[in-house]
């Protein structure tokens, strides 16, 4: 019992895990890119295929000047192993004469992922070598390692180490380059130039040999796709060569540390607990996350990796958290909107604090940085928000962990910075002294976060008083008197300050759209362009509480909700949650219900068609039949002759699902509740309350576009299933005169419907699907010895 429970738990935290039919395609293992992260910075990533698609992709890109200083140290390893007295080629590359070479991929049976750690299986003969790869947290240390799980004898493997030492925003041409390559005890040490940090590629048990040779031309189909520069050189410096038994392991380190551990279970150990101490914070904060699913675990591991260290000269142990990757770096406001997600949510308020304090050392004439540049020690101070978002994750930190002293210490910077937004920062950011609005803009500088800019030209100014950024104004004064009042400091002047603003906010209503403005007292006037901002305005805590005037929404609705009163129009291939009906119910499902069957969605009962204006959106002929035209294509999709479905009969009461003939998808569906096919994955949380009513606007919808695929191939296999059978049914016929029809299925056996049978007859009005009539025929001809 406990070996089950205990195989059960690891393979709900293995989120990711294709075989060979993904991992078989190189165009589709080639989109599919891993990442590993070190804390600093750093990061490891490529493709499943093990080819570069990137420029960004290498086993190490070390952030030497943390979390900034980013460089290509590493790209990869070409793997070769000789077993059973033949090679296999294990790695995968594109070139740019358009070849591939070698075809590692093809041998590639297995992919996932094990927390934040890739796993490669590769089948070579009946031989299985598993290859993981993961980084040292807190050090540029990337380690490989390389384990035969299965073998009848020995195996030979061969590693080639092409390194490089490069800005990760570039490409290399080699253009005689020569490196300083010497072999040490235990691996190679590569000195790129005078000056450079030295990289140790080490693998204890392995005989290494110095090599010298550029290979030109690799082709980075990612970065040709995106019209960069797709084209790249590595430097062959070494060649890694053992012989591994069954159960054998080989560690490769790569690292630009003075003296990194080699020791790869101690690492493997170190990378586990840290990961594993990262779940156990989670679930002290949250106890609802020892139920949660795999997917849930992955994001409080996925957050972490967004997490890196900034030391500072009076504050070594400083932390950011870098925007994206493989090419951003840490920016003000993606760092503060994301920090309560990242901190607070996964229980780590002191990362959270943290952070803040360490930003609050950039904070420069009331405003803090919208970014610090590649390259550069002085960061760029173009940003309106950015620092209205910094005193909203200080009150979110403080309302979660009811932190004085972090007030008590910050509090000095939160009235300077409130102090030089009243007086006037830069580009033009200040308060209006008539009506205590916050004004933000010039000519030729972002400060919002549509900061998108081509050469000297803004693409979106919003020069003016934008409406989220005079949300987080009136968020920044309200929390002030809640900070003051919590410090037990004089808090009136903060709450009048507040109010004046909310009063103020009225403005941004405009009656004749039914929606706020984006911009007022702009150039150009008004700007009553309907943008996303007003949603951010929207979710602030305090600006949601007096933002748009009474029985008035803040933001106009999106395209495909219709309004409150009214069902919800959902968008095609989209399945939707029914309400709960009792057992027995004896309501019926349009035939041809299912996952992904047509290209609208079919309703259960009356279907009521959306007709949108551009204000407003009503339903109209709520008992209009579903149109004929709908039905014909659903005809055409389907391989099954229809048939009705009580909907209290239908797997996982209360969600829409196909209504055709129930032993088709695996198994009859009578007197088997607890049956699921393949394809269906249960909700994560029950989508409708019990005993709540549901009203129409209300229902949930789940988008299943990619379980379709799948159902199909399922259902296709079944076919093929079956005529293989009735190929043999037909061959027994002939040797031995018996009738090639098969008798009906036992209840619950996988078979399809009596569709390919001999004596099935098409009911009329039927279409033709093809199969039928060949079939038959080649059944009588067996039948008469023809």
């Amino acid at each position: 019992m406990t070996t089950r429970c205990t195989a059960s738990r690891t393979a709900r935290t293995r989120l990711l895990d294709w075989g060979r039919e993904i991992c078989g395609d190189l165009a589709t293992a080639d989109r599919r890119e891993w990442l590993c992260t070190n804390g600093l910075g750093g990061f490891a990533s490529g493709t499943v295929a093990g080819g570069l698609a990137r420029r960004y992709h290498g086993l190490l890109v070390a952030a030497l000047q943390p979390p900034l200083g980013r460089t290509l140290v590493v790209a990869k390893l070409e793997e070769d192993v000789e077993y059973g007295g033949a090679g296999h080629a294990l790695s995968t590359n594109r070139w740019a004469d358009g070849t591939v070479a070698p075809h590692g991929y093809r041998d590639l049976e297995r992919f996932r992922l094990e927390g934040t750690t890739p796993v490669w299986t590769y089948a070579c003969a009946d031989a299985l070598l598993e290859k993981r790869v993961w980084m040292e947290p807190g050090a540029n240390t990337t380690y490989v390692t390389y384990r035969v799980l299965r073998a009848a004898g020995p195996l030979t493997l061969t590693l080639r180490a092409l390194v490089n030492y490069r800005d990760y925003h570039a490409t290399t041409r080699s253009d005689g380059w020569r490196m300083g390559v010497t072999a040490v005890t235990g691996g190679l040490r590569v000195v790129a130039f005078e000056g450079a940090h030295a990289v140790s590629i080490l693998a204890p048990g392995a005989e290494a040999r110095a090599e010298h040779t550029w290979y030109r031309g690799f082709a980075l189909a990612r970065a040709h796709a995106r019209g960069l520069d797709a084209e790249d050189d590595h430097l062959h410096a070494g060649t890694l060569r053992t012989t591994l038994g069954p159960g054998a392991a080989l560690t490769v380190v790569i690292s630009t540390e003075a003296a990194p551990s080699t020791d790869g279970e101690a690492a493997w150990t170190r990378r586990a607990a840290h990961e594993a101490d990262l779940l156990a914070r989670c679930t002290a904060a949250w106890p609802g996350a020892v139920q949660a699913p795999a997917w849930i675990r992955h994001l409080v591991l996925a957050a972490d990796q967004f997490v890196a260290r900034r030391p500072l000269p009076d504050e070594p142990a400083g932390m950011t958290v870098i925007a994206g990757y493989p090419w951003f770096g840490d920016w003000g406001r993606d760092t503060m909107i994301a920090l309560p997600g990242l901190a607070l949510t996964t229980g780590r308020p002191e990362l959270a604090a943290r952070v803040l304090r360490t930003f609050a050392r950039f904070v420069d004439r009331g405003m803090l940085p919208n970014r610090f540049p590649d390259g550069s020690d002085a960061p760029e101070y173009n940003t309106a928000d950015a620092t209205l978002w910094w005193i909203e994750a200080i009150r979110a930190t403080h309302a979660a962990t009811g932190d004085l002293g972090l007030l008590k210490e910050l509090w000095p910077v939160l009235e300077s910075v409130v102090e030089w937004h009243r007086r006037g920062a830069r580009h033009g950011i200040g308060e209006d002294p008539g009506d205590g609005l916050l004004r933000a803009g010039e000519p030729g500088v972002q400060v919002t976060w549509m900061d998108a800019r081509v050469g000297d030209s803004v693409v979106t100014p919003r020069i003016g008083k934008p409406v989220e950024i005079n949300a987080l104004w009136y968020n920044a004064l309200a929390a002030m008197a809640g900070f003051a009042r919590a410090l037990e400091r004089p808090h009136d002047p903060w709450e009048a300050a507040a109010e004046r603003v909310r009063r103020s906010f009225a403005r941004f209503w405009c009656e004749a759209a039914g929606y706020c403005y984006d911009v007022v007292d702009g150039p150009d006037g008004d700007d009553a362009a309907l943008r996303r901002d007003r949603r951010l305005a929207a979710r602030e805590p305090a600006a949601a509480r007096a933002a748009a005037p009474r029985g008035r929404r803040l933001c106009a609705p999106p395209a495909d909700v219709v309004r409150a009163a009214q069902p919800r129009a959902r968008p095609s291939g989209v399945l939707r949650v029914l309400p709960r009906r009792a057992a027995g119910a004896g309501r019926c499902l349009s035939p041809g219900h299912g996952v992904g069957l047509a290209a609208r969605t079919v309703r259960a009962g009356p279907r009521a068609r959306v007709r949108r204006s551009r204000r407003s959106a009503r339903v109209a002929r709520a008992d209009a039949p579903p149109p004929r035209r709908l039905r014909r294509r659903l005809d055409r999709g389907d391989l099954r002759r229809r048939r009705a479905v009580p909907a209290a009969r239908l797997p996982g009461a209360g969600v829409e699902r196909r209504g055709d003939a129930p032993g088709v998808a695996g198994a009859r569906r009578r007197n088997t509740a607890a049956w699921r096919p393949p394809s269906y994955v249960p909700p994560l949380v029950d989508p409708i309350p019990r005993g709540r009513p549901v009203r129409p606007h209300c229902q949930a919808v789940i988008a299943v576009r990619c379980k379709f695929r799948l159902d199909r191939w399922f259902q296709y296999s079944l076919l093929f299933q079956q005529m293989l059978k009735e190929a043999g049914q037909e061959k027994h016929a002939q040797i031995c005169g018996d009738s090639a029809t098969g008798g009906p299925a036992p209840p619950g056996a996988v078979s399809p419907r009596p569709r390919l049978g001999g004596e099935y007859r098409r009911p009329p009005g039927q279409p033709n699907r093809g199969f039928g009539g060949p079939l038959q025929a080649r059944r009588a001809r067996a039948n008469h010895g023809g």
